[in-house]
């Protein structure tokens, strides 16, 4: 049998309590933030549809997205087998996605001939990989609700992907070697709701709780 003396045991019983507080941080900081307005409320687990059980993965896969590791033995891994979930019914003060792109007007050509053909062609470019056409990296964006102002730096591939609380904004973009741009967007609200990351069924926001934007800027 192995012996300790005094001192070996404190820094057992130390590390012990050090790890756990790491552990308890790690699964708060899992836990989805809540705002003032939101609510809690319990619903079936969406990756079974509530019958705790695992299900075919490839079904599964292709509903929800890449299955969560681990589960298995027909249990679903999401909810562990206990068909219910507590779920956050985002309020109106709940930040939500809005994500889009700063370009250059002159390389957009014909597309920025029409408004409704250059927002179809940002929608699907913001979600390809790589810079969008004619991406301006580097640029300031303003956002301004007449309470707070949040301002983004907009990366080299052109995108933006930011959260803001939702409401109506007033926005100024500004870049090296193009003319100052304002506009106004309108931040909607999140509809869909919020799941638990601990249960391990993280999908990306639905494209209803997201806000589209587009900014060309003139030369």
């Amino acid at each position: 049998m192995i012996g300790y003396n005094r001192f070996q045991l404190y820094s057992l019983l130390a590390m012990a309590v050090v790890c756990l507080a790491i552990f308890g941080v790690a699964r708060s900081m899992m836990k989805p933030q809540t705002y003032p307005g939101d609510r809690t409320e319990v619903r079936d687990c969406r990756w079974c549809g509530g019958t705790g059980e695992g299900g075919d993965e490839r079904e599964m896969a292709m509903r929800e997205g890449m299955p969560p590791r681990g589960g298995g033995g027909g249990v679903c891994p999401g909810c562990r087998g206990k068909k219910k979930l507590s779920v956050i019914v985002p309020g109106p003060n709940h930040p939500a996605v809005v994500r889009g792109s700063v370009r250059d007007l002159k390389t957009m050509g014909d597309e920025a001939m029409s408004p409704e053909a250059a927002a179809l062609l940002a929608f699907h470019e913001n979600r390809s990989p790589g810079p969008v056409k004619g991406a301006v990296g580097g640029a300031k964006v303003l956002f301004d609700n007449g309470s707070k102002r949040v301002e983004y730096t907009v990366p080299a591939s052109g995108r933006i992907k930011t959260m803001l609380v939702p409401g109506h904004y007033k926005v100024t973009v500004t870049a090296d070697g193009f003319q100052d741009y304002h506009d106004e967007v309108e931040v909607a609200a999140r509809r869909e709701p919020i799941w638990d990351e601990r249960a391990r069924l993280v999908t990306e926001e639905s494209v209803a709780d997201q806000t589209e934007v587009l900014f060309l800027l003139s030369r």
